[in-house]
């Protein structure tokens, strides 16, 4: 009763409104394999995709020019901020459906008291995950290669739960749940699952794609070089083993070993929603 009152609510104010095509958002952290499902997406040919709007958004007008190595599209560029960024994706979404993933970080607070969008059932949202330890280890694999320091805290399984929890709350469901593990060790069933629980058709030739770097990568490009590289979904790197951190500057490591203890916690709840 609550969920209908809810949603009744939001229609009379008008804040609730179908006027545009599906909105496949995706919700993720760093290195859970969100670029190369993507690059799936785009292998697909019938969504307008979106490489990670709000984070572009936000690196580029807060000038992290050591993240953003390229200038972004004149349309992100002049989306300044998140209610912006969310009106670009709903002006293309009155064209077509559209499809794009994010870092949760960037816009947990904006996202989490965004109420229209929890409201709308016409964007399905998916959350992408994998084991911290593999993804956390990547990520600082990457910032160790580029010297980046004082980077944000970027590896927010905790927000991923809230933004579960209330989407459940509003919605009576919880959002698709897609593990990068199981992705990658079997795409044809995993994609299948996905495709089926976000209401799309399955289309098996988009379990491959041509080598290359799309152009809405290229302000993120050093980022995507495996994802360039690939072809189709792969088993990760290192899965299923300890993490040794043999790659990673040696100040970086009790660090992530404290958010991986910080944050497993939050991934096994998430597991828990499939």
């Amino acid at each position: 009763m609550r969920k209908i009152l809810f949603l009744g609510m939001m229609m009379f104010n008008g804040l609730l409104s179908a006027d545009h095509h599906k909105i496949q958002m995706m919700l993720t952290v760093p290195r859970t394999v969100s670029t190369a499902f993507e690059r799936s997406m785009m292998a697909r040919g019938d969504h307008k995709i979106f490489h990670e709007p709000y984070d572009t958004s936000y690196f580029y007008h807060k000038e992290h020019h050591e993240i953003l190595k390229r200038q972004p599209s004149q349309e992100l560029i002049d989306a300044k901020n998140y209610s912006e960024v969310k009106a670009l994706i709903y002006r293309h979404a009155e064209e077509r459906p559209v499809y794009f993933k994010d870092m949760i970080w960037c816009i947990e607070n904006e996202v989490l008291s965004d109420d229209a969008l929890f409201a709308d059932l016409d964007v399905i949202v998916t959350i992408l995950i994998r084991d911290p330890t593999r993804a956390i280890e990547s990520f600082y694999e990457e910032l160790t290669m580029m010297g980046i320091q004082n980077e944000p805290d970027v590896f927010r399984y905790d927000a991923l739960v809230k933004f579960a929890e209330k989407y459940h709350q509003v919605r009576g469901e919880w959002p698709v749940i897609v593990e990068a593990e199981d992705l990658c060790s079997n795409p044809e069933v995993t994609m299948q699952a996905f495709c089926r629980q976000v209401g799309i058709k399955y289309m098996p030739e988009a379990l491959s794609w041509e080598e290359g770097m799309p152009e809405e990568w290229k302000p993120l490009f050093n980022w995507h070089t495996a994802a360039a590289g690939s072809r189709n979904f792969h088993v990760l790197k290192r899965d299923g083993e300890q993490p040794s951190f043999s790659e990673i500057s040696v100040s970086y490591v009790p660090k992530l070993k404290a958010i991986c203890q910080k944050q497993m916690p939050f991934y096994e709840a998430l597991r828990k929603m499939k």
